[in-house]
């Protein structure tokens, strides 16, 4: 058969074009949720979604240069998904619109749950925290809704990040029952 590093040629190749044609897709799914309006408008749940978005925008600016020079120190054990993420944070802030709540979602349910370990964990966490219409308890109410729960590292990592009073309520068996 072939060599390895033919296999591994071939395997990278795949992964690229794929990469790109899952870009692709973001990127139009993305600007048609932007046409479509705020996640407010789209659900009802009459969330302020990006109050003050140019703060928001330059706020996750920062967030995002934070995790391209972190991820940079650990290029060398990047897993693939956290590229996906960047690509998908670099798309939405590209043109100026701060990250919401449905970009964060959408970009959730493209990743699948064993892609998750601790820097994925660590990079979704820190979108995540930078997004001010979605909270930390949001985003596990989101896994327990789409994917039966979230990755048990990503679990732990939110947690952890929570407020202690927001974090009893979720221990006790799921999202808060208010979630819209």
């Amino acid at each position: 058969g072939p060599s390895p590093v033919v296999r591994l040629r071939g395997t990278v190749n795949g992964f690229q074009e794929t990469r790109q044609s899952i870009r692709g897709l973001l990127c139009k799914r993305l600007q048609s949720a932007r046409d479509r309006g705020p996640l407010g408008a789209l659900t009802g749940a009459g969330r302020a979604s990006c109050a003050g978005a140019d703060g928001g925008t330059e706020a996750q600016l920062r967030t995002y240069s934070e995790l391209l020079v972190r991820m940079q120190e650990e290029q060398s054990a990047l897993p693939p998904v956290v590229h996906f993420i960047l690509d998908f944070c670099k798309v939405a802030l590209d043109d100026g619109q701060a990250l919401r709540a449905d970009t964060l979602f959408l970009m959730l349910s493209q990743i699948d749950q064993c892609e998750v370990n601790r820097v994925v964990a660590e990079v979704i966490s820190q979108v995540a925290r930078s997004i001010a219409d979605v909270s930390l308890q949001d985003v596990l109410a989101w896994y327990d809704q789409h994917q039966g729960g979230a990755p048990q590292q990503l679990q732990e990592l939110l947690l952890a990040h929570m407020p202690s009073g927001a974090r009893e309520g979720d221990a006790a068996g799921g999202p808060p029952a208010a979630r819209g």
